[in-house]
């Protein structure tokens, strides 16, 4: 097999992998409340994004949303936008992948991937998805948005102290066993 076989079957196979991990942290470790969804699965599409790009990060957080809605609905009927959005996200978190090979100086990177983790969560987890469920759900948007926006202060905090410490920490360990 060439090498570059051996490569994409790695990447692959890391990818399912992790999908298979944030699918399982979103069933059994995630906490839905009315408008709100509380959990973890974002580190391993984080780390999918930081290994692989952009692509494989919004592949992998689009099946982990796909494969969580069908395998143990939560909040509801199985919805094809929110799939969407987790693509993008998805897409988010490859970019702060693709800072993380292109900057090597450590705070330039934190600040980067800050102000990613905040558009992120400003734009495509408060904005569209409260948008998502006013327009399917007829719930009142600015009820959903207040709601939600002490969750997204979190989540921007947790997020981007995790990719920083997945840069410095984790990835240079699993590029290493790769």
């Amino acid at each position: 097999m060439s090498k570059t076989k051996q490569q994409n079957h790695i990447r692959l196979t890391t990818v399912a992998v992790l999908t298979a991990a944030a699918v399982v942290i979103d069933c059994v470790f995630s906490t839905v409340m009315p408008n709100i969804k509380i959990g973890a699965t974002f580190i391993p599409v984080l780390i999918c994004g930081m290994l692989y790009g952009t692509f494989w990060g919004g592949v992998c957080y689009g099946m982990t949303d796909f494969l969580s809605a069908n395998i143990l609905p939560k909040g509801g009927a199985y919805n094809p936008v929110f799939t969407l959005t987790a693509f993008l996200i998805g897409l988010c978190f490859g970019l702060i992948g693709y800072c993380s090979k292109k900057i090597k100086n450590h705070l330039l990177f934190s600040f980067l991937a800050v102000i990613i983790i905040i558009f992120k969560e400003l734009v495509l987890s408060l904005l569209l998805n409260t948008f998502w469920l006013h327009h399917f759900y007829g719930s009142n948007f600015s009820a959903i948005f207040i709601s939600r926006l002490p969750v997204s202060a979190i989540t921007v905090v947790l997020e981007s102290f995790l990719a920083i410490i997945a840069r410095l920490f984790i990835l240079p360990r699993i590029k290493k066993s790769l």
